[in-house]
């Protein structure tokens, strides 16, 4: 905004310090400009102090506010990098921390399996051996056997 302004005062001292602005009746200042050149080339016209001096005051507004604006830019990028990092950071954090519980998951799944597969051996083992016993003729031992297997049976079906 201050930028438009400055240059708005400039035109208009420009156009302020022009000879069609004195009134000397010239149509277009850069026409007679260049046809005063074409008359003659060896002429030097004098630069004006006052449009000298409001053109680099412009420039350097305007070289400040490019200045400022790459900042801010560079500012917003360096911004957005360390989002993205921890955004990064985070979702490595969240998938390390599911892959953790899955791999507890499967440990405890896998614990289980052991333990029921070594229940499954034990009572087949208690079983071989009372069928054998009672294949044998052995009735004491076979009616025990039994007795221990139904007892197994009820206590497997009330355990969590």
């Amino acid at each position: 905004m201050r930028a438009t302004t400055a240059l708005l005062a400039a035109l208009a001292l420009t156009a302020a310090a022009s000879p069609t602005a004195a009134g000397n009746g010239a149509q277009d200042p850069v026409a007679e400009l260049l046809r005063g050149e074409a008359e003659a080339p060896g002429k030097v016209i004098a630069p004006d102090p006052e449009a000298e001096r409001v053109t680099a005051a412009l420039n350097a507004e305007i070289l400040t506010q490019n200045a400022l604006a790459e900042q801010a830019e560079v500012a917003d990028l360096k911004a957005v990098e360390a989002e993205n990092a921890a955004r990064a950071e985070a979702h490595a954090r969240a998938v390390a921390e599911a892959e953790a519980a899955h791999q507890a998951r499967l440990a405890a799944h896998a614990d289980m399996v052991a333990r029921q597969q070594a229940e499954y051996a034990r009572r087949m083992a208690l079983w071989r051996e009372v069928s054998e016993a009672c294949r044998r003729g052995e009735t004491e031992r076979c009616r025990v056997g039994r007795l221990a297997l139904e007892a197994e049976a009820r206590t497997a079906t009330t355990r969590p």
